[in-house]
């Protein structure tokens, strides 16, 4: 699973290194690889989830009041709608379907 982290948050986190104190380690590139490893773990992790983009598939069946039936192209959950006013979202998935990515 994805661990997403604030990265302004880890570049405070992160300490200023000065290069000559590794002057004359052999290890250095290790030594220094760990620590970053230790302070990116360190780092407290976001709650997020992936947006899913979609679009409403017309299925061409109305009702008798006027609406139309559409298809979530995501999840394929079928609504019905009234005077062409589509939901921005899918409310099944929760798939975006305002066309932006």
């Amino acid at each position: 699973m994805s661990r997403y982290i604030n990265a302004d948050t880890l570049i405070k986190a992160i300490p200023d290194t000065r290069v000559d104190m590794f002057e004359n380690c052999r290890n250095c590139s290790t030594l220094l690889r760990d620590e970053v490893i230790e302070i990116i773990d360190a780092q407290p992790t976001t709650d997020m989830r992936e947006v899913k983009h979609g679009h409403w598939i017309v299925t061409g069946r109305t009702n008798v009041y006027g609406g139309m039936e559409v298809t979530c192209s995501e999840c394929g959950d079928t609504l019905m709608i009234q005077y062409l006013e589509l939901e921005h979202f899918c409310r099944n998935c929760g798939a975006d379907m305002r066309g932006e990515k």
